[in-house]
């Protein structure tokens, strides 16, 4: 159960159980990294711990995030004549 109210400003911020010291990233059914605003206070989300590598993963289907990842910039290459 989320008992803790979400930060204000988390909005699309990737989210994260802390055990001690121990941070875990949580993850969706489809494998993404599951955000801040795919969640609501005060409900129950069944998920599992996962040990390679340590995560956690929802079992339940969340709504669609609003974030959109920025695109990787590749490095351009000049190619010189002979």
């Amino acid at each position: 159960m989320l008992a803790q109210s979400l930060p204000s400003g988390a909005n699309t911020l990737p989210v994260q159980i802390q055990i001690g010291t121990m941070v875990y990233p949580v993850y969706t059914r489809t494998g993404n990294l599951l955000r801040a605003d795919q969640i609501r206070c005060r409900r129950v989300y069944p998920i599992i711990f996962g040990s390679d590598p340590n995560h956690f993963s929802m079992l339940c289907c969340v709504p669609n995030t609003v974030y959109t990842p920025t695109a990787p910039t590749v490095p351009t290459v000049e190619v010189l004549e002979d």
